[in-house]
């Protein structure tokens, strides 16, 4: 597995992570057959971007906080600026306008009504475990595999 590059580093759980984690790893499959050498795998933080339907949205590109409308537009941007073609970017710009002036077209369930439109409510910072915790807990299984392999 490749990770990102620093003594404490721990790889973002994220899609746009594992796809460039991904080109990195094919090319460097590719480098080793042609004898060429290898890249290490650097992770650049580029900020995160969620939408949360209608105006609820959340952003932060390059470390910058941003909620509601200001939010919403970096987010559709970059969800735009992510399709591979001219005509699927087309096809949802249309859809978010149609739904702009003509209402949504589903149920809202609500399971986010009362909750604040930030990141820190959005992103459960204290779910994930920190860096130490990681590491701990990495090292007390290495006892355990030990006792297996014997």
């Amino acid at each position: 597995m490749m990770c990102a590059v620093g003594g404490d580093a721990i790889c973002p759980p994220t899609a746009q992570h594992a796809l460039r984690q991904g080109r990195t790893a094919g090319n460097n499959v590719a480098a080793r057959l042609r004898g060429r050498s290898l890249s290490q795998y650097r992770h650049r933080d580029l900020g995160l971007v969620v939408d949360l339907g209608g105006l609820g949205s959340v952003a932060r590109p390059l470390g910058i906080p941003l909620s509601g409308l200001p939010a919403q537009l970096v987010t559709r941007g970059y969800h735009l600026l992510a399709l591979p073609m001219l005509v699927a970017r087309i096809r949802v710009a249309t859809n978010w306008m149609l739904h702009a002036v003509a209402g949504d077209d589903f149920v809202r369930t609500g399971f986010l009504a009362g909750q604040p439109s930030t990141i820190r409510a959005m992103e459960h910072t204290d779910a994930r475990p920190t860096a130490d915790e990681v590491h701990a807990a990495a090292d007390s299984e290495k006892p355990a595999r030990t006792r297996q392999a014997s």
